[in-house]
């Protein structure tokens, strides 16, 4: 289950620590998942925040359930924890194989540019 927690984060451009937060777990709570099985409210609270089944989470299914269009990203918040999870953390790799710091440079100098961008777009407004 830990598994498909992070490739869900990754998808979503957030960390676990990140996800934590968001759903109010104290840290390394999902870590745990790699040796203990979550409990029914934990599952539900997870696969809800995702928009993805309960079975996807468990591995009984790899059909996903995709947000119906409905479902609002903020971009800002995206961004500022995307750019953070650069700099703080190793979890950024290029082709499966970890990021160059040369790489994560080049990253985060984009990710700034387009944060400083929408500021000015949004101060604009």
């Amino acid at each position: 289950m830990f598994e498909r927690v992070k490739e869900l984060c990754q998808l979503r451009g957030i960390s676990i620590n990140n996800l934590e937060e968001a759903l109010g777990y104290s840290k390394n709570t999902l870590y745990r998942l790699k040796y203990q099985n979550a409990g029914a409210d934990k599952l539900e609270t997870i696969a809800d925040y995702f928009n993805v089944s309960v079975d996807y989470l468990l591995g009984r299914s790899d059909s996903k359930q995709y947000p119906s269009g409905d479902e609002k990203i903020d971009l800002a918040f995206t961004l500022e924890h995307l750019l953070s999870d650069i700099i703080e953390e190793d979890e950024l790799t290029y082709y499966g194989k970890p990021a160059t710091k040369e790489q994560k440079d080049r990253v985060r100098i984009a990710l700034e540019t387009v944060i400083q961008m929408n500021k000015m777009d949004s101060d604009n407004k």
